[in-house]
């Protein structure tokens, strides 16, 4: 779901994984586990629950949502506006790029810096998944 998602997008070297289920039970969270990931609770997304793989590198986050749920259509919208629209994308890809050249070490940092422009394109996303929708 993440940038690794959308072809061409500079991104760091970290799967996004999003699951959808009826049932965000955590009898997930034992096989998760038990295939090597961490698990971190909802994570600051209320509705989530949210696990990484690599203790010294991250290189998965699994990320699960019941089906239909505002956070993960959130996600989904994004991910596939990005993939329609490459200007978009490159807007995108601008922050990331600055973002990652002020904060190398943070990642907090990092995230902090691209969140305004995230939102605003999550917005616009959602915006164009409900007109596609409605067509």
């Amino acid at each position: 779901m993440g940038s690794t998602s959308v072809p061409g997008l500079a991104a760091k070297p970290i799967i996004d994984i999003l699951i959808e289920t009826s049932d965000l039970s955590w009898w997930i969270m034992d096989r998760l586990e038990g295939l090597g990931y961490t698990g971190k609770g909802e994570h600051g997304i209320a509705g989530r629950a949210f696990y990484y793989k690599g203790k010294q590198v991250r290189r998965f986050h699994v990320h699960v949502f019941e089906k239909k749920s505002d956070g993960s259509g959130r996600h989904l919208a994004l991910r596939d506006y990005l993939r329609s629209f490459p200007t978009k994308e490159k807007e995108y890809e601008c922050i990331k790029k600055q973002a990652a050249a002020q904060y190398p070490h943070s990642p907090s940092e990092y995230m902090n810096e691209k969140h305004i422009v995230v939102q605003k394109l999550e917005q616009e996303a959602l915006c164009w998944k409900r007109a596609e929708e409605e067509n």
